[in-house]
């Protein structure tokens, strides 16, 4: 038996099949710069699947500088990993930085550092993020 061919997307499924989030999509239909939904029925609306995809390829491509930087981001994060409390410590240590000084640095408070730093709370990627950031910044 042959699959019946999608031919239209409804508004949850929306994210999922152009890859964007429903805040957006509904940013982008305020503004007047998405495709128009098509009533289906009483009250029940979708979007022609050949409209959508004619939308997505007349959107500008992700420049790519952009996604050279995102990629270098990437190399860093798996390079320089402050994952975990050791690597946080070691960190500090590195750019002989007290608690004080780390978590102003950082943007944390001194009491979720100490967290970080015991093992309490696993150290989020922000912050991960941010330790990388300052490293390339301070080498600058």
């Amino acid at each position: 038996m042959n699959a019946i061919p999608v031919l239209s997307i409804r508004k949850k499924d929306l994210p999922v099949a152009i890859g964007l989030s429903k805040s957006t999509i509904d940013n982008l239909r305020r503004e007047g710069s998405f495709p128009k939904p098509r009533l289906i029925a009483n009250r029940s609306v979708a979007w022609p699947v050949d409209e959508l995809q004619d939308w997505l390829r007349s959107r500008p491509q992700v420049d790519t500088e952009v996604e050279s930087y995102a990629e270098s981001l990437r190399e860093c994060v798996a390079e320089c990993s402050v994952s975990s409390s050791e690597a946080l410590s070691e960190w500090m240590s590195c750019h002989n930085l007290t608690q004080h000084q780390a978590a102003k640095t950082l943007g944390v408070s001194s009491r979720a550092l100490k967290s970080y730093l015991a093992g309490e709370i696993p150290v989020p990627r922000t912050v991960t993020l941010a330790c990388i950031g300052w490293t390339h910044q301070s080498r600058d």
